[in-house]
């Protein structure tokens, strides 16, 4: 145990001195993210003069991939990024009049469908600890992005239950978090993450109309990740 960490370390020391002060990546992605919030699955939201009636749902954990692409000096980096994970959501509801209501009395039924978040956005990370001859680099993040969180079947028209559509809910976001990239070779690294989001959804999209919800959605969750760097 103790010759595979020397071998570890000795190869990581050799591979950081030889690194570039400045430069390119490149990295893929697993993610895991969280999203709560106003999204707990027992509401109904209108469209701003629309009779077209959005489920809000529970959104489950999911994980999905991740790509990104960055540049980096010594002491600072800027990415841009795009991932997807892939959701359960749920939601909490009887409406036997169409009337976008719960029905008083009424026994609740469950709706389980399939969710979707997609996320494009852009960092910045601040390096502010090294170790081991700056083969682990520790840096806090500072994030914006543009998130677009899908469900399916989640409309429907005031008159008809029955007349579903998928919805989908976009808007902006910020983030916040720590991590830390560990260099193994001159060209490769080992990073993960660990951030909180903060999302306020402005606009919701279902059967062709892209419209305002009548009240202020916002939503909130974790996001961590650990990727391979490249750089070049």
């Amino acid at each position: 145990m103790v010759l595979v960490f020397g071998l570890f370390f000795g190869l990581a020391s050799a591979s950081r001195g030889e690194e570039k002060e400045e430069g390119m990546y490149f990295s893929i992605l697993g993610v895991e993210n969280s999203i709560g919030g106003d999204f707990k699955g027992t509401v109904t939201g209108g469209f701003v003069d629309s009779t077209v009636l959005i489920r809000i749902p529970e959104i489950k954990n999911g994980s999905g991939f991740g790509i990104l692409i960055g540049g980096y000096t010594e002491k600072l980096a800027g990415e841009l990024y795009y991932s997807c994970s892939k959701h359960d959501t749920s939601f909490k509801f009887y409406d036997l009049n169409c009337n976008g209501f719960n029905d008083g009395g009424a026994e609740d039924t469950v709706y389980y469908q399939d969710g979707e978040c997609q996320v494009f956005g852009a960092n910045a990370k601040w390096f502010f600890a090294n170790l081991f001859d700056s083969n682990f680099r520790f840096f806090g993040q500072l994030g914006f992005f543009v998130p677009k969180i899908s469900m399916e079947h989640g409309a429907y028209q005031e008159d008809d239950v029955d007349d579903t559509a998928d919805v989908s809910f976009t808007g902006y976001g910020v983030d916040l978090g720590l991590g830390v990239i560990i260099h193994l070779h001159p060209k490769w690294a080992i990073t993960g993450s660990s951030v909180y989001r903060y999302i306020r959804i402005k606009e919701a999209t279902a059967f062709g109309e892209d419209r305002i919800p009548s009240d202020t959605m916002v939503g909130s969750g974790w996001s961590y990740s650990v990727g391979i760097n490249y750089y070049f």
